[in-house]
C-alpha cells in the first residue's frame, strides 16, 4: 500500500532529477568520488592531480544537488533517512 503511494512521487523525483542531470548519481552509476590525497604525489603530475580535485569537487557538488532537491520533496518523516548520507539508493526514500 505505501509503494502504490509513493509511486507518483517516485516517478515525479525521477523526473526531476533526470532533468538536473543528477539521476545516475541517485542510482550510484555514477559512484562517488575518493578524495585525492591532500599534497600531490611525486608520481602525478600538477596537471592530473588538478583534474583529479576538480572530479571530486565535481562529483560532491552534483550529491549535494541530489540531497538538496530529495529533501525538498520528501515529508518531514523521510528528511533524517536523506541528511548526510551520500550516494544512498533512490528506493531507500520509498
Amino acid at each position: 500500500m505505501a509503494a502504490a503511494r509513493a509511486e507518483p512521487t517516485a516517478t515525479l523525483m525521477q523526473a526531476v532529477l533526470q532533468a538536473k542531470q543528477l539521476w545516475l548519481v541517485v542510482m550510484g552509476n555514477k559512484s562517488s568520488s575518493v578524495k585525492p590525497a591532500e599534497t600531490k604525489p611525486d608520481s602525478m603530475s600538477a596537471a592530473d592531480y588538478k583534474t583529479e580535485w576538480k572530479e571530486h569537487l565535481k562529483w560532491l557538488l552534483r550529491d549535494q544537488a541530489a540531497q538538496g532537491l530529495m529533501k525538498s520533496a520528501a515529508k518531514n518523516i523521510q528528511r533524517p533517512h536523506v541528511k548526510g548520507v551520500m550516494t544512498f539508493s533512490y528506493s531507500e526514500l520509498l
